[in-house]
């Protein structure tokens, strides 16, 4: 039984189009061949049966919650670049109308 050809010359020339480039018949010919023997290639991939892998039993790799007291707040802020009262200070991640200058500057 034949198949018929996946690539055929209107799906050629659309390629060559979508790609800016110009073959010749000779080149266009070999580019055919190899483009048609990955489609049969992908097919036959297509084509193998793969089982379904049996079913996991459920694991829970998550630690328990652990209390412990965290850095005061004064050696954090100290350690930021910039910060105002006990709030960090930061570039706006959006443009803002009033707020900072397209250069990215905080707005004073």
């Amino acid at each position: 039984m034949k198949h018929e050809d996946p690539i055929d010359e209107a799906l050629l020339r659309e390629l060559q189009e979508l790609a800016a480039i110009s073959l010749s018949e000779e080149e266009s010919l070999a580019l055919r061949e190899k483009l048609r023997r990955v489609v049969v290639f992908l097919a036959e991939i297509d084509a193998v049966e793969i089982p379904d892998p049996p079913p996991e039993e459920p694991r829970t790799v998550l630690r328990g919650d652990l209390c412990r007291p965290s850095l005061p707040s004064e050696t954090v802020l100290r350690a930021a670049p910039d910060h105002e009262g006990s709030f960090f200070r930061v570039l706006p991640a959006l443009p803002t109308q009033g707020g900072a200058d397209s250069e990215g500057e905080r707005g004073e």
